[in-house]
């Protein structure tokens, strides 16, 4: 049983900022994690990096695992944490955290040179940290601040919101960093000085939206009762019997976590894939990168209003059959345009796949159950579980084969068993009886 919340949903100032969130913390996922941290790290790492302990490691494989630890972090870390904020109601504080971690260590990246390799690498899982971790309060607020009905609607546009944004702070990165003579500036100087930018940006923005945001309460059977920690393993294993007693949560998860990997690594990988496999020049990579962010914002709204009139599995469903056609073409692209012709596709259904995971992970959430923030940390272990595991096997499988196409067979392989989940699980029996609200 869970105490009533004191603050009314749908209201428009909150719905505002809890999208601006997006605004504020997408420019880690764009600039950092996709655009011109990539193409930096690729510029200043030798192409094999000496090991500490001997033995070298190519540069991709380098950066995929340090993308894999910071989600295994993750992975430990976020249902325990989530788990603590709804006993304690700190889910607000925990975010407040998470951001500004993360935009000190975009700062921090200023100082990332060839010179300081694990130093910079230590930054980079840093500034993911705070990102991903961030994402397990940012979400949970969503059932707090909307109702039902709402949730495809929000969802998008918090997502179209992040895409803004971030092409913004990306485009003031390329003019600082293409015309860095304007400015007395060397080149890795401007582009370093983006770093900084990121994370002002993230940390002014995060800031007012903390400042709009209202905390809920904690969840009442387990406020004031035992240490800290006690009470939110105790929120957890509610959580997880939660999970156990709904089926189709647990099912969703699974689902979420094969197609998760393929779609989060091809994100990860693809500045990779242009630089190494098509040798493209990097003006034109962050081109691309541009028009990605742009097309996904119609893409975004185009499926959260297909998963309201025709249901948010049959919009999984097409979104599957979409992403294996890109993954198989991208096996045999050879030329830029072709990996242009790609992208505008990436584009259309890449916010698509976010915005409706999140609405439909929101809406299979029993009504009875208050500990929002414990239940997307669940949701956000398996993101960042799908995220371990796919950079890690994609990283692990470049440095064996010596080559990234080869890889593109494990993406493939697991989209369509995702697919297969979505069309064969009987997702309407296993929620009849306790969704009334919403439509899957």
């Amino acid at each position: 049983m869970s105490s009533r919340a004191p603050y009314p949903k749908n209201d428009p100032r909150e719905l505002t900022a809890w999208c601006l969130y997006d605004w504020a913390h997408s420019v880690y996922s764009l600039v950092l994690a996709t655009a011109i941290f990539p193409i930096y790290f690729l510029a200043v790492v030798p192409d094999r990096v000496p090991l500490p302990w001997g033995g070298t490691l190519d540069n991709v494989t380098l950066r995929s695992l340090a993308t894999s630890v910071a989600f295994l972090l993750i992975a430990v870390l976020a249902p325990l944490l989530g788990g603590i904020s709804d006993t304690r109601g700190w889910k607000k504080r925990f975010l407040a955290v998470a951001c500004f971690l993360g935009s000190a260590c975009c700062v921090g990246l200023y100082w990332f040179t060839s010179d300081t390799l694990w130093l910079g690498t230590a930054l980079f899982v840093g500034a993911t940290l705070g990102y991903a971790l961030g994402e397990t309060f940012y979400n949970s607020f969503l059932p707090d601040i909307a109702t039902p009905d709402r949730y495809d609607r929000v969802s998008a546009r918090g997502f179209s919101l992040g895409y803004v944004g971030s092409v913004l702070q990306l485009v003031a990165a390329l003019v600082l960093v293409e015309q860095h003579t304007w400015f007395g500036l060397a080149e890795g100087q401007a582009i370093r000085l983006s770093f900084v930018f990121t994370g002002v940006w993230w940390a002014f923005f995060g800031w007012y939206v903390l400042s709009v945001l209202r905390q809920r309460p904690p969840v009442e059977h387990q406020r004031g009762t035992g240490s800290l920690l006690t009470r939110g393993f105790r929120e957890l294993w509610d959580c997880t019997r939660t999970l156990m007693r709904v089926p189709v949560l647990w099912r969703f998860l699974a689902t979420f976590l094969l197609y998760n990997m393929a779609i989060q690594t091809v994100m990860y990988v693809a500045t990779d894939f242009g630089v190494k496999e098509l040798h493209l020049e990097t003006g034109a990579l962050i081109q691309i990168l541009l028009i990605i962010q742009l097309v996904a914002i119609p893409g975004a709204y185009f499926f959260a209003w297909y998963s309201r009139t025709r249901g948010n599995i049959r919009a999984l469903i097409l979104l599957m059959v979409i992403w294996i056609a890109i993954c198989t073409a991208a096996y045999f692209t050879r030329s830029a345009l072709q990996f242009n012709i790609l992208a505008m596709v990436v584009g259309l259904v890449m916010g698509g796949v976010q915005s409706t995971s999140r609405a439909t992970y929101t809406k299979l959430l029993p009504a009875d159950h208050a500990g929002n923030a414990a239940m997307f940390g669940f949701y956000n272990v398996l993101d960042k579980i799908a995220i371990v595991l796919g950079t890690a096997t994609f990283g692990v499988a470049n440095e064996l084969l010596g080559s990234m196409r080869p890889s593109i067979l494990f993406l493939i392989t697991w989209l369509v068993l995702a697919l297969v989940a979505l069309v064969w699980v009987p997702w309407r029996k296993l929620t009849a009886g306790y969704m009334l609200e919403s439509r899957i």
